[in-house]
């Protein structure tokens, strides 16, 4: 989850420095390099946390905290997939 939020980090860092997208998703890989493994981050730590959750009913806030953020994550990369723009 740290790691995924670091990335989501410098992704914004590079957006407030002039970095922008192109034609396509990897037409910038500085962008495209950081925003892929901050998903896939973010994705893996929500399915952790789930499990984590209901199986071993943990209840911590970090749990929660990453179950939320990887459920988020997940919403976006449906949407984008559905509605391209």
């Amino acid at each position: 989850m740290i790691g995924s939020l670091m990335l989501f980090g410098v992704f914004f860092v590079l957006v407030a420095f002039g970095h922008k997208g192109g034609e396509s998703f990897f037409s910038n890989l500085w962008l495209a390099g950081t925003i892929l493994p901050a998903a896939a981050l973010a994705l893996a730590s929500g399915t952790v946390g789930a499990v984590a959750a209901i199986k071993d009913t943990e209840r911590s806030l970090s749990v929660f905290t990453a179950v939320v953020l990887g459920g988020i994550v997940a919403i976006f990369m449906i949407g984008e997939l559905i509605f391209p723009h």
